[in-house]
């Protein structure tokens, strides 16, 4: 019994330690970026924080970037720093993703000529990062909040990636090899409830699982040819090192914490291999220790005492 045991444990180490390993390089070269992805790339959520690294990163890689967010001062500075800091083009878009009239409005972005080119974009990549979030005892917070953040994180989700996926099959790909990309930001609180976060999480959860449920759908189109080629990843971050993390009382010292340059860097490299991605060896770890080992009231617990002591501290 007790041989059984200790083989049962390393059957289970050995498993997490390559789960672990398992990383996914920087074998995208910039080159290969623009390939597959076209030239301009969309972020919504790009103001600060994950996004504006989304924006920088593809900046780097020589792509051209559309930041959408919903205050227009902070999207501005964002888009006018980040194209004199990597060269690339920016443009934005003002615009609250939880408005009735996203879709409409998105689309006639897509179709827009380009002013300084008069023709029309081409673009290959969609970053969804916004987020609403409305932390606190979901019977205290007000309901139209806990509507406002299924409109954000689950309703302009899936209105984005409607609209854009039409788009990418319409135009055969906004790159030459026909293809797309489409990158949902999601989190290690979607694997399990979460007290403070219950609406939120859900949404979190919601995203990752739709992004594997179109994962092998988005790679053909209705008649089964490969016309639509798009790639699509839930990118699971853990612990970030954003504004929103320090506002709500998250410090450098946290164990796990990532830097936003690191997720975006790991989630682009990732993207079309897997359907979703928990970034950096802790939330691999935490990934499979909360989805495959341990049980689900066990998980609960852990994830309320981590909210009861940032509470305290």
């Amino acid at each position: 019994m007790v041989q059984l045991a200790l083989t049962t444990l390393c059957v289970v180490l050995a498993i997490a330690a390559s789960m672990l390993l398992r990383t996914h390089k920087e074998n995208y070269s910039k080159s290969e970026i623009q390939h597959r992805y076209g030239d301009w790339a969309i972020v919504a959520g790009a103001s600060e924080g994950l996004g504006a690294a989304w924006a920088e990163h593809l900046c780097e890689y020589g792509v051209n970037v559309l930041l959408v967010a919903r205050r227009r001062e902070a999207v501005d500075a964002s888009a006018s720093r980040i194209q004199n800091e990597y060269g690339c083009r920016t443009d934005t878009l003002v615009q609250d993703l939880s408005d009735a009239n996203l879709a409409d409005v998105f689309r006639s972005v897509l179709e827009k000529s380009d002013e300084e080119t008069n023709k029309k974009r081409r673009y290959g990549l969609l970053v969804y990062n916004a987020a609403h979030v409305a932390p606190g005892p979901f019977l205290d917070i007000p309901l139209e909040k806990q509507h406002t953040s299924i409109a954000v994180n689950v309703g302009g989700v899936a209105t984005m990636v409607h609209v854009f996926a039409n788009y990418i099959r319409k135009y055969n790909g906004g790159s030459s090899n026909g293809g797309g990309g489409i990158i949902l930001m999601s989190s290690i609180t979607g694997f399990t409830g979460t007290k403070e976060y219950a609406n939120y999480a859900a949404t979190k959860a919601w995203n990752t699982q739709f992004a594997h449920g179109l994962y092998d759908e988005l790679k053909q189109s209705v008649d089964n040819s490969r016309v639509a080629g798009i790639d699509i990843l839930a990118c699971v971050a853990g612990a970030t090192w954003t504004p929103n993390y320090e506002k709500t009382g998250g410090s450098l010292t946290d164990f796990g914490l990532q830097q936003p340059s690191a997720v975006v860097t790991e989630c682009l490299q990732a993207l079309g291999k897997t359907p979703s991605l928990a970034t950096g060896p802790f939330n691999k770890l935490v990934r499979f220790l909360f989805t495959r080992i341990l049980p689900h009231n066990v998980v609960i617990r852990i994830m309320n005492d981590s909210i009861e002591q940032r509470m305290l501290s």
